[in-house]
């Protein structure tokens, strides 16, 4: 009986200690998700590129979302990395409303697009005029 007990008792501590071997393999993997995750999201902000004197904000955004979805970024990423291409007015917009929009791209977009005086229909209605004309 006493044996009987001392194998259970060895076998409960061997399946304790394979537990906590796992888990902690887990937790390593984990880990390593996030900061890859993490690398990634570094390296594609040393790659993004500051916009120009002069340079159209709506190219900008244009160019910002295209190296985002090439890259496979997480949208909720995209907000932090925003400031790194902005400049100027934008980057001051940005900054005045970065913490009401943490997290929502697309409101942060709208608002520095807004506050930059960008008009979708002044710009649509040069598009279609130009392509009217055969310029485009």
């Amino acid at each position: 009986m006493k044996l009987l007990q001392q194998q259970l008792e060895g076998n409960l501590i061997a399946q304790k200690f394979q537990n906590e071997t796992l888990i902690k393999e887990v937790e390593k993997d984990n880990m390593t998700a996030v900061e890859k995750r993490e690398e990634k999201v570094e390296r594609v902000a040393r790659t993004l590129i500051k916009m120009q004197q002069g340079e159209d904000i709506y190219s900008v955004f244009v160019r910002f979302e295209r190296v985002m979805l090439n890259k496979k970024i997480d949208q909720y990423e995209w907000v932090s990395l925003l400031e790194n291409v902005l400049a100027g007015q934008h980057l001051e917009s940005y900054y005045a409303h970065v913490d009401t929009c943490l997290g929502k791209y697309s409101h942060l977009k709208a608002n520095i697009l807004d506050a930059g005086g960008f008009n979708i229909h002044a710009c649509l209605d040069t598009f279609q005029s130009q392509f009217r004309l055969g310029g485009l």
